[in-house]
């Protein structure tokens, strides 16, 4: 979404790098089981023998230069391209920040705390994600765990800057009870994602049952239909690596789980239109203005409020020029006035 053309040619020398990086233990296991071959037949020849043998080593020499240059390609494109990418988002997710109405900040945001946290944090988590651990879907979206902890400690952050209003309102059990089942979720995930962690270690110890299973039917290969003994290791080699090389990136999606909840928060900022939208370029443009100031038929509630309304058929007339006091009794409406007139929140016509 963030990614220019010259991310994309970044993430194009990061690909390759990867593949190549990928190759290089296959190929590393050929040129081993070409030499282990070498030295079972033994040497009929010296020279041709040694001829051989300078080459598997010159071959091995050819094959660190190039996983050297695979690994620079891999490493260094794809964190280049992340912080391109990252430094993009941040500047985009602020700027639709700074774009949102009151009625935005007053439901969705606990504080500007919040706001700060999201900016740095959320972006180096995605940034983080995409230059190691980089996989497209959208499964990440259902693992929120972090999302829900972050839940949590919004509750958390409002009910300990507002203590006072809570205990006035004997509200200590009520605020207990949402932050629990705010983290309901995540519990139930943890659970599962232990479950898998636990059963990912534990199996290891497999490893060495396979490495037994291997040298007993390689060695049965070799014996009895001629096999040779460097394609037996590679072959064994290959799938036990391969295997130990799956169990190391199931450990990563715990990453690609937070990487997904924060882009999920960003995302949702960057695509959120507001009612009152600072770049919208619709509506009339006024050529003359008066300064005459008119609410008619205004009717309206806070957004978090919504059961109490504020304004009900409310008309107001303020000619230019004219200097008006609003009194009345607390909470009858009057910064409500200057609010609406400052234009922080969206009022229908009744």
């Amino acid at each position: 979404m963030h990614a220019d053309t010259v991310d994309v040619i970044f993430m194009v020398f990061g690909f390759i790098g990867a593949v190549g990086d990928g190759l290089s233990t296959p190929l590393l296991l050929v040129l081993i089981s070409h030499f282990f071959n070498e030295i079972g037949n033994g040497p009929n020849a010296v020279v041709q023998f040694t001829a051989k043998i300078n080459m598997i080593a010159r071959n091995l020499l050819f094959l660190a230069l190039g996983s050297l240059v695979m690994g620079f390609l891999e490493g260094y494109f794809w964190a280049r391209t992340a912080e391109r990418q990252a430094s993009t988002m941040r500047a985009t997710y602020l700027k639709a920040v700074l774009r949102q109405d009151v009625e935005y900040f007053d439901l969705k945001v606990g504080s500007t705390n919040e706001v700060i946290a999201s900016v740095s944090s959320d972006s180096l988590i995605i940034q983080d994600v995409l230059s190691e651990k980089d996989i497209h879907g959208n499964f990440t979206k259902d693992q929120a765990r972090p999302q829900e902890y972050h839940k949590a400690g919004i509750i958390v952050e409002q009910a300990i800057s507002s203590v006072r209003t809570v205990y006035s309102f004997v509200a200590e059990e009520q605020t207990m009870t949402k932050f629990s089942k705010t983290l309901e979720f995540s519990v139930k995930l943890g659970l599962k994602q232990g479950l898998a962690k636990g059963l990912a270690i534990g199996s290891n110890g497999i490893t060495f049952t396979i490495y037994a299973f291997e040298v007993w039917y390689g060695s049965h290969l070799v014996i009895y239909h001629g096999a040779t003994g460097g394609t037996v290791y590679a072959v064994a080699a290959a799938a036990v690596l391969g295997g130990l090389a799956l169990g190391s990136a199931l450990s990563n999606i715990k990453y690609l789980a937070e990487g997904g909840s924060a882009g999920v928060r960003i995302l949702e900022v960057i695509q959120r239109v507001p009612k009152i939208d600072s770049e919208s370029t619709e509506g009339e443009v006024l050529q003359n203005v008066s300064g005459e100031v008119e609410f008619k038929s205004i009717e309206f509630a806070y957004p978090s409020r919504l059961e109490n309304p504020i304004f009900v058929n409310f008309n107001l007339r303020v000619p230019a020029g004219r200097t008006v006091a609003l009194a009345g009794s607390s909470g009858s409406g009057k910064s409500t006035v200057i609010r609406r007139e400052a234009r922080y929140y969206w009022m229908e016509l009744t």
